[in-house]
């Protein structure tokens, strides 16, 4: 697990995110759909017992993890689970059950998504750090849409060298190893903020921006989005149509979730703007707050 889990008390569920098949690209020592790799994992929070799971992504080659945490939420009056991942793909499922009851297009655009990785370079998007990557996505479950902040990138894989199977098995087992290498593109970056319309799975509207978006989502019951932008901007964008709203440029990269709270019965918002020494987004050292007003009210005439 790379990231926190969720739980909800009525089912008394924990839902995990879990990580990849380790090789990560090398699949000839872990034959079979390695289970519980790369899943949604429902675990009984008295008994620690499996209560279901669903596998994204079975034998895994690509490091398409599950690392964001799930979201419980309330759908056509049933209790499910949205979540969204590398395969920039967002799924609905049951809470209780673990079924699968829909899916969303995919949000970032795919590219030999399926090819598995040889001697020869092959680029794939999206890969080890493309699509919904460690950022959290949010839900409104008011407007009953899901905002998930995501990335397009390219990267080329190759596998270290042909191996028989005796030489594989004793590697694999040795610790963690990429079973080969791989190589980014950054001239492919791009990052997509879209909003998923739950009850349909369609796309409400997506925002593309140059820049990675890479840090995670805040939606408010008041018709609120707001994402952090790797060029430093905090951004509000409206729930219902993807339009920008208010923008502040905190002077390196907003890497990091927003988070709501209240104080005195006052509501704010607040985010970190640290940079990313891995996306290479400007550095910084700050906590920013900002208000939200009691009652929006018109400009005066």
């Amino acid at each position: 697990m790379w990231m926190p889990v969720s739980y909800d008390p009525e089912l008394d569920l924990i839902f995990v995110g879990t990580g990849n098949a380790n090789p990560d690209m090398d699949g000839r020592g872990r034959p079979g759909d390695n289970l519980y790799t790369s899943s949604i994992v429902a675990i009984d929070a008295k008994t620690g017992k499996t209560r279901w799971y669903f596998q994204i992504e079975p034998h895994g080659l690509w490091d398409r993890d599950q690392i964001t945490p799930p979201v419980v939420t309330m759908l056509a009056g049933r209790k499910v689970i949205v979540h969204a991942s590398k395969t920039s793909i967002m799924v609905v499922l049951d809470a209780e059950t673990g079924a699968y009851i829909r899916k969303s297009p995919v949000l970032v655009a795919q590219k030999n998504m399926w090819v598995a990785p040889s001697l020869t370079p092959v680029t794939v998007a999206p890969a080890a750090g493309g699509g919904n990557t460690w950022s959290p996505i949010s839900v409104d479950s008011k407007r009953k849409l899901g905002f998930v902040g995501a990335l397009h990138i390219e990267v080329a894989y190759t596998l270290e060298k042909e191996v028989d199977d005796s030489e594989h098995l004793g590697r694999s087992t040795a610790g963690m190893t990429l079973g080969g290498d791989w190589k980014y593109d950054m001239t492919s970056v791009s990052g997509y903020l879209s909003a998923v319309d739950l009850a349909t799975g369609k796309i409400k509207w997506q925002n593309k921006s140059p820049l990675p978006f890479i840090g995670g989502v805040l939606s408010t019951s008041t018709g609120l989005v707001f994402q952090g932008e790797s060029d430093g901007h905090l951004t509000a964008f409206d729930s219902e149509t993807g339009k920008t709203l208010w923008q502040f440029n905190t002077g390196a990269g907003v890497n990091a979730p927003p988070i709501a709270f209240e104080f005195y019965g006052e509501e704010f918002i607040a985010v970190a703007a640290g940079g990313s020494t891995l996306w290479g987004t400007p550095r910084g050292d700050s906590v920013f707050i900002f208000g939200l007003p009691k009652k929006w009210e018109p400009a005066a005439k």
